[in-house]
């Protein structure tokens, strides 16, 4: 019994055409995802990954059929934790919401909402919506989270009444 290790470089390369492994990595066909962005998926640190990823699976001789349903097994795994992960950001917010207006009675919930939001607002401008993202440790929202959203209500209280602290002079720098 020969083993692929005895084989002479044309046998083997014959062997890979016949069973599917493509000539180099660059052979294997990989679909976007619906789940990935197209943009994301045409990044440079996806190509580069995939790349490698692709490099190794021709390097153990995948053929294409296999290498499709490895990576159609990946994404699945990846679409699936994703949306574990959006039903666990829902939870965490709504947890936070619950905890915030236990804390805050009535209309106080309203109106200091609405303070943070000025406040944040304010401090991020145009770059809010990148601040949504930010995510703590754990992975949830910074902004959700109850500590955040009190912090920026006293500080949009104190916006409104104008109370943030004296005018920095010349002096004071």
């Amino acid at each position: 019994k020969r083993r692929a290790k005895d084989a002479k470089p044309e046998e083997l390369a014959e062997f890979r055409e016949k069973t599917g492994v493509p000539v180099d990595a660059k052979g294997y066909d990989i679909e976007r995802p619906s789940h990935i962005a197209e943009a994301e998926f045409k990044s440079e640190t996806m190509t580069a990954a995939l790349g490698k990823f692709s490099e190794a699976m021709h390097g153990i001789g995948l053929n294409k059929a296999q290498f499709k349903g490895v990576m159609d097994t990946y994404w699945s795994m990846q679409a699936a934790a994703l949306e574990q992960n959006v039903v666990a950001d829902k939870a965490f917010t709504a947890a936070s919401e619950t905890a915030l207006r236990k804390e805050w009675p009535g209309a106080e919930y309203d109106r200091n909402k609405i303070a943070a939001n000025m406040a944040a607002k304010e401090f991020f401008g145009p770059e809010m919506g990148d601040a949504m993202r930010i995510e703590t440790k754990s992975g949830r929202f910074l902004l959700d989270h109850p500590i955040i959203v009190k912090a920026f209500a006293k500080i949009g209280k104190e916006m409104g009444e104008d109370r943030l602290g004296p005018t920095l002079t010349q002096d004071d720098i």
